[in-house]
């Protein structure tokens, strides 16, 4: 299982300062805070507007203190994310790269994506495919149409000569503003996993928006525990919320419960996975669960 931290944000705040003094420092300090709350990715967003050059020099001054790990480079634009590649090669600079995200609907591949999907064979980076061009704005696509628009990109992006890791976003929403499309997300999973073609993948601090912090805390939990269990192999999620960390691992079996909200997470999993609505948290796990649990399985 791998744990990305949730997006340092370089477009807002002290980071946004910080990259535009060219000012290393605050950007170290926020990685290794990721790193020793249990990141194994760093997410480097740039923004709707940020440019090739920003996040190759965010690389390049993140490298060396961090020499193994994975970063994962983050803009809107195919533009963007190929120009970055390409002046991280050009830097001979030594990285594990990721490109986040190459968004894709049911057609063909336009120019900018194919020429994403050749600087990453050109670099050897990875791929994050995120079929979100598949909704339409006031009419959900099903997760059949989410799970085929991705696998094909996948495809597509391995016939360009893509080797390194390609990563199916599943699409997490949060259950607050978008209950449905927050289910989708776990089935989408499903479907994923039955026939993968990558690794599967969900952003789960996208599920706690819109919501005051505890309860924010115990649907990032419930839910990252179902994601694993329906196939996710990656997970987008802010490592600090060591509650949600360890939900995963209980999960993933690498911890055991210690009280009877963990023993449920713990179990929650096989309901999820085979696409039934798992039953309700007992009394004794609290009312902060059932809450979360409301949220995501009743709508």
């Amino acid at each position: 299982m791998l744990l990305v931290g949730q997006s340092l944000l370089l477009f807002r705040g002290r980071l946004a300062r910080a990259l535009a003094a060219r000012d290393a420092a605050p950007l170290l300090a926020a990685a290794r805070a990721q790193v020793e709350a249990g990141a194994e990715a760093l997410d480097l967003n740039a923004g709707r507007h940020g440019r090739a050059g920003d996040l190759a020099w965010v690389a390049a001054a993140l490298r060396p203190a961090q020499p193994g790990l994975p970063l994962w480079l983050d803009a809107a634009t195919p533009e963007a994310l190929a120009g970055a590649l390409r002046e991280c090669a050009t830097a001979r600079l030594p990285s594990i790269l990721v490109a986040n995200a190459l968004a894709v609907g049911a057609g063909p591949l336009d120019v900018p994506a194919l020429a994403l999907l050749e600087a990453c064979a050109r670099t050897g980076a990875g791929l994050v495919v995120s079929p979100r061009d598949v909704d339409a704005r006031d009419m959900p696509a099903t997760a059949h149409a989410l799970a085929e628009a991705a696998r094909a990109a996948s495809r597509a992006a391995r016939s360009a000569g893509v080797a390194g890791p390609v990563y199916l976003d599943a699409l997490a929403w949060p259950p607050a503003s978008d209950p449905a499309r927050c289910a989708r997300s776990l089935a989408t999973l499903r479907l994923l996993r039955d026939a993968a073609e990558g690794v599967l993948l969900v952003a789960v601090g996208n599920v706690g928006h819109g919501l005051a912090p505890d309860a924010a805390r115990e649907v990032r939990r419930l839910y990252a525990a179902s994601a694993v269990a329906a196939g996710a192999g990656a997970l987008i999620l802010p490592v600090e919320d060591t509650a949600t960390v360890r939900a995963v691992r209980l999960a993933t079996g690498e911890a055991f419960p210690a009280d009877p909200a963990e023993s449920y997470l713990a179990t929650v999993g096989a309901a999820v996975a085979s696409g039934e609505q798992p039953h309700p948290p007992p009394a004794i796990a609290g009312p902060a669960l059932r809450a979360a649990w409301r949220l995501l399985f009743e709508g």
